[in-house]
């Protein structure tokens, strides 16, 4: 296993959309947190760290599903992985050491972001004001976060030998489940009453609040609650802007998506037929 990682690690080395990976978050994070401070002077605002440090939630997924279908697909092109097969090495070894690496890139992607919004952010809009016990289980949530996006789009890549077909299939799965978070949290928060308004007898408008038809029931909020909870791109939602109420389970969450889907995927790779 260490000489298909440090064959994978000098890769990663040279790849070039890894490291234009890292550029693009990076800028991202300079970008964010100088917007906030532009804001702040232009329209006299109280912007805060906060507000910023948890985005790369969001950007991690799609750059994680952009990068590890490319990385991975070389390997079908190539013909790498078979090559891999002929000189000894097992399925599950491979597949396992091709996931730590993209795990291993998310991390380092993760803190590209983090390094300039820490050391540019805490200058122009201060210290985070968050309680630290806090801020360190978001970090914990975020990290496996991204590995259970590395577990799903490693999945799609290695089962799957078109590589093309890989990144339009993650880049889809990515926007349809964040679609589907964006829905579910429209339910989570329709408000219990909404106004209605009518004409009134002097032909004027007059309103009133009545019951929200949309409004879910206590048993239907757990419900959308936990699908909320347990999709990465609802989470992603969730940490970026700082709204989880969940914050240990969210963690669990992530493991179980992690688990599942590398157990799923090192099933269907050992019985691939790869030519």
């Amino acid at each position: 296993m260490n000489r298909l990682l440090a064959s994978n690690f000098s890769r990663l080395k040279k790849n070039r959309i890894f490291w234009a990976a890292c550029v693009c978050m990076f800028a991202f994070g300079v970008a964010l947190v100088v917007n906030k401070y532009l804001d702040q002077v232009m329209y006299h605002s109280v912007e805060i760290l906060d507000n910023v440090f948890f985005v790369y939630a969001i950007a991690i997924g799609l750059v994680i599903a952009v990068f590890g279908s490319r990385f991975l697909g070389t390997e079908y092109r190539d013909g790498t992985i078979r090559n891999k097969l002929i000189v000894g090495h097992t399925r599950s070894r491979i597949y396992f050491v091709n996931l730590i690496t993209n795990i291993a890139a998310a991390f380092v992607l993760c803190l590209c972001f983090l390094v300039p919004v820490l050391v540019i952010g805490i200058p122009l809009l201060g210290t985070l004001t968050v309680r630290m016990d806090i801020i360190l289980w978001m970090l914990l949530g975020t990290f496996l976060l991204a590995v259970a996006f590395c577990s799903i789009f490693t999945m799609f890549s290695m089962v799957c030998s078109n590589e093309s077909a890989v990144v339009a299939a993650s880049m889809l799965f990515l926007f349809a489940f964040f679609i589907v978070a964006v829905v579910v949290n429209a339910k989570l928060e329709a408000p219990e009453f909404v106004p209605y308004y009518s004409l009134s007898e002097s032909g004027g408008m007059e309103s009133h609040m009545e019951p929200n038809p949309k409004y879910l029931t206590e048993s239907e909020r757990v419900y959308y609650q936990f699908i909320y909870d347990f999709l990465p791109t609802g989470q992603a939602i969730q940490y970026a802007s700082m709204s989880a109420i969940h914050l240990w389970q969210m963690p669990l969450y992530s493991l179980l998506v992690s688990i599942g889907t590398t157990a799923a995927g090192v099933t269907i790779f050992r019985h691939k037929d790869i030519k």
